[in-house]
């Protein structure tokens, strides 16, 4: 099906090409000559500052669309208990997220059961 889809969107593209992308590259030129005026100094350090000021917020940008999107619920379903010393997590949500991710079960269950040096718990 996703070969259909890739297929589909480039016969469309090129039966009805989309309209030139002006306003998009006039922004992100805008935004590129900013941070050139504002980071360049001369030292290599200043570009990485540059860098991550570019691209930090673009991936936030895309995460949060991305767990919108899937609906993600994480801040309902956890709460801080004491001062950053344990997240609570209700039963229900946990057991979903165990469900969906056998590696992060595996690793709780070999985590209850067994000991700090690694043998089983009762050996």
């Amino acid at each position: 099906m996703s070969v259909f889809a890739i297929v589909a969107a480039l016969v469309v593209e090129q039966w009805r090409p989309l309209g030139e992308r002006r306003m998009f590259v006039a922004v992100l030129a805008r935004w590129a000559i900013w941070l050139e005026r504002t980071f360049n100094a001369g030292e290599p350090r200043n570009g990485a500052v540059a860098w991550l000021v570019a691209v930090v917020p673009a991936v936030l940008a895309a995460y949060l669309v991305h767990a919108i999107l899937a609906g993600a619920s994480f801040l309902e379903t956890a709460r801080i208990v004491a001062s950053g010393k344990a997240l609570q997590i209700d039963r229900d949500p946990l057991f979903d997220l165990l469900a969906d991710r056998m590696d992060l079960l595996q690793g709780v269950f070999s985590a209850v059961f067994h000991h700090e040096s690694g043998s089983p718990v009762g050996s």
